[in-house]
């Protein structure tokens, strides 16, 4: 007996573009439903950074940014490559000092900027952290073959592209 493929979570009635004129039904169930996988991921996610002593995925985020960078960064950069606005940032930063995750010290050149750095002890946190996180990724996409994960990251990159020019 032939292997069924599964079901989206989210799926509309077949009334959906009627009642929704302009609609398209297929469109609503793949944003939804990359909606609810970016939600599962996210949910999974949460309890073990906690566990780790990283606190929030935005936070371990932030740090493997500064691991990744080698040397201090400033905030802006960081709220840039994490794309999230800089009044965010400033409290995920307060929050990663106050429990010596990270170092915030002044730029040697500029008296106004300040650079963060990553501590030790985060660093070691980061590195135990990101095996899980690989392992976790590795066992989610062995549901898809290589040549259907290769497509899907072709798609996702597609989207991006399009995203960028969204506007609701």
């Amino acid at each position: 007996m032939a292997r069924q493929d599964p079901l989206p979570r989210v799926q509309m009635g077949d009334a959906f573009e009627t009642e929704w004129p302009g609609a398209s039904r297929l469109a609503t169930e793949c944003v939804l439903n990359l909606w609810v996988l970016a939600s599962q991921i996210e949910a999974a996610s949460q309890p073990s950074v906690r566990d780790a002593g990283l606190g929030s995925m935005a936070s371990f985020n932030v740090l493997t940014i500064l691991h990744g960078a080698g040397e201090p960064l400033p905030p802006s950069v960081i709220s840039e490559r994490m794309m999230v606005t800089r009044g965010t940032m400033t409290g995920i930063l307060d929050t990663l000092e106050r429990r010596g995750l990270i170092r915030v010290t002044g730029h040697p050149a500029d008296g106004r900027m300040r650079l963060v750095e990553i501590t030790p002890p985060a660093f070691d946190k980061v590195i135990a952290y990101r095996k899980r996180v690989h392992a976790a990724e590795r066992r989610l996409l062995a549901a898809l073959p290589k040549t259907r994960q290769a497509g899907l990251l072709k798609a996702i990159a597609r989207l991006q592209m399009a995203a960028a020019e969204l506007t609701i």
